[in-house]
């Protein structure tokens, strides 16, 4: 019985310490699940804000033409629009449902008014400035509420959420704000942004939306004035000196836009000081054919060989149009479903190979020097040596119930009763030194020994007992001592 309490005592130790090791874990997984969340939050925040930063920066300082403002607003709002989607993914505990769902309200805000300024930035530049300069500052509110929901609502849960796990002390929630500054929310300030940006102040490209479609110039014949004499590409070409002499250059429109402003540039070198020219040409229809005039302010050196340089500066829009317009071909369409697709498996395996590496840190647990193993293992040799227990257990008990069984069968024939009569077998006064004694075992089976003495002699009987029944007939006195020994406690011996 000891040894079986002891088994089982061993075996409820090593359930509560199993118990102990599980809850431990579990509440070191808890606590890493807080952190990861927190500094996921950090990154989320601190990306949302370098966009915040751009945007703001582009609007302020400008230094940007209005094509390339657009760009970069497009940009910054599919930034956003995928970092919504992140957020969404994001692993987060149980206890921060409600303040994730408020953090994700917080950045799809801020993604809605990047999307709205950057689709009405081309209306603000063009001819519906004033009404799209007043959407412009209601996509400001936009920013202010996302600031509003993520100081009242997200960062106060996510701050509790820290303390009750108490990790405030190591762990800080970052703190955001979107929008740099409530004059933004003023349709004036707005527009002053905006004016400057459309007049071209910062930028030294021409100002204005681009319209849709394929832009582009091509360069034409270059003649000598006067006396017409056709300039070749990468060959040489001999001119008379003469007065007023300039070059007629022949500007083609190869897009599908009327374009204004376009620049030609003439730089001759090669003998004497370097010449510098630049003329424009005010406008040209789409498919149209110019010809720009321009002088020279300066004749070369005569007898030497010069270099006549001409190019036409490109216009807005037109290698991103181009591209554009190659991407609706069948190959192009073909070549972008092939990137989407590539893509997404890029996102999805970044996505599962981040999760996979926070579901082993959370399993990795050091027990016991340096031996390492992930939770996974150690509870699977836990299991094994509580079987192994078990086993042993169930064995002990087998193997003491066996040998208490034998044990029972052998103490089951040792002697249980025992009595003895003395008395006077020839009536003599000789004290009594005759006997009968009886010894029998729980099954009533055993001898009755009897001593019968007399003055000069000695005899001695033994007769079997058999389950109670003798073998040969009792005296009257050795059946006394047999109906004394049955009838006394077992193991005591009687004797008159």
């Amino acid at each position: 019985m000891l040894r079986r309490g002891a088994a089982l005592a061993g075996a409820v130790l090593l359930i509560f310490l199993l118990f102990l090791a599980v809850k431990s874990c579990r509440n070191a997984a808890k606590e890493q699940a807080f952190k990861d969340y927190n500094r996921d939050v950090g990154a989320f925040v601190q990306e949302s804000e370098d966009q915040s930063k751009g945007l703001f920066d582009v609007l302020e300082k400008g230094g940007q033409s209005p094509v390339e403002l657009q760009n970069t607003v497009n940009g910054y709002a599919s930034d956003a629009a995928q970092l919504v989607d992140r957020a969404k993914g994001a692993d987060h505990p149980g206890e921060l449902d409600t303040a994730h769902r408020y953090l994700v309200e917080t950045l799809e805000f801020r993604r809605d008014g990047l999307k709205g300024i950057a689709d009405d930035l081309p209306k603000a530049l063009g001819d519906r400035g004033e009404e799209a300069t007043q959407s412009i500052a209601a996509q400001m509110q936009t920013f202010l509420t996302s600031d509003v929901i993520y100081s009242q609502r997200f960062y106060p849960r996510l701050q509790q959420g820290l303390k009750d796990e108490d990790l405030l002390g190591s762990e800080k929630p970052p703190k955001s704000q979107f929008l740099t500054d409530v004059e933004w929310l003023v349709p004036g300030t707005v527009a002053d942004r905006i004016d400057r940006i459309g007049s071209g102040e910062g930028s030294s490209a021409s100002s204005g939306p681009v319209a849709p479609g394929l832009h582009g110039t091509g360069l034409g014949t270059v003649q000598v004035q006067p006396g017409g004499v056709t300039l070749n590409e990468g060959g040489a070409t001999q001119i008379k000196a003469a007065p007023n002499l300039s070059l007629d250059v022949q500007v083609a429109n190869q897009g599908e836009n009327d374009e204004k402003n376009v620049t030609v540039k003439v730089s001759i070198t090669g003998a004497g000081k370097p010449i510098e020219l630049e003329e424009k040409l005010p406008s040209i229809a789409a498919g149209q054919t110019k010809t720009v005039s321009v002088p020279l302010s300066s004749t070369p050196p005569t007898g030497q060989p010069v270099t006549i340089k001409v190019e036409i500066a490109a216009v807005q829009g037109v290698v991103w149009v181009a591209m554009v317009d190659d991407l609706t071909t069948t190959q192009g369409i073909a070549a972008l479903a092939a990137a989407g697709l590539a893509l997404i498996a890029l996102i999805l395996g970044i996505v599962l190979a981040v999760k996979l590496k926070r579901l082993r840190a959370n399993q990795l647990a050091v027990l016991g020097g340096a031996d390492k193993r992930d939770l996974v293992a150690h509870a699977a040799r836990l299991e094994t040596g509580f079987s192994d227990l078990r086993d042993w257990v169930e064995e002990s008990l087998t193997s003491s119930e066996q040998r208490m069984s034998r044990a029972e069968q052998r103490i089951d024939g040792c002697i249980a009763y025992a009595a003895m009569v003395r008395y006077d077998a020839y009536n003599e006064l000789s004290g009594a030194q005759s006997s009968s004694l009886a010894l029998l075992d729980t099954h009533r089976t055993g001898v009755v020994l009897t001593s019968i003495v007399h003055r000069d002699q000695a005899r001695i009987y033994l007769k079997q007992m058999n389950q109670g029944e003798p073998e040969i007939e009792l005296s009257p006195e050795e059946q006394q001592a047999v109906e004394r020994a049955l009838n006394a406690p077992a193991s005591q011996t009687q004797a008159a």
